[in-house]
């Protein structure tokens, strides 16, 4: 029974781990890509 809380508790944290990650990731990808997009119209406006 331990063995399956600690197994539960272990899935549950990885998974919030991998959550947190994959939104930070994107976010950053998507800052980078929103940033070259004003870059881009910026320089077209010139």
């Amino acid at each position: 029974m331990s063995i399956l809380i600690l197994f539960w508790k272990f899935l549950i944290v990885f998974g919030l781990i991998w959550y947190v990650a994959t939104i930070v990731i994107v976010g950053i990808k998507g800052f980078r890509n929103i940033k070259d997009m004003l870059e881009a119209v910026s320089h077209e406006k010139k």
